[in-house]
């Protein structure tokens, strides 16, 4: 799977933590959600390079619970929890 960045694990485990019916984030939330560990400029090029590695899937055409748009945004998949796994137990 290759080896993951510290800027690569935050995004993964930002992504990680969403709960099911909310399960895409945009740049600027996954930023706020980091909590210093990774600037907003550094969250968009990781997680796009995550995208490409299939570790993240970007959704567009959102929607919020109130039934207004919301944009687009990113989610993380199977292999991104999987190699999320893999780089925090090592």
């Amino acid at each position: 799977m290759g080896k993951l960045t510290p800027k690569m694990v935050a995004v993964l485990e930002v992504l990680s933590e969403l709960p099911e019916d909310m399960n895409y984030m945009g740049f600027k939330g996954i930023a706020a959600e980091a909590c210093g560990r990774i600037r907003l400029c550094d969250v968009r090029r990781t997680t796009r390079h995550l995208w490409r590695k299939g570790f993240v899937q970007f959704g567009r055409g959102l929607w919020d619970d109130d039934g207004m748009p919301k944009g687009s945004g990113y989610c993380i998949t199977t292999d991104g929890r999987a190699a999320l796994k893999e780089a925090v137990n090592g």
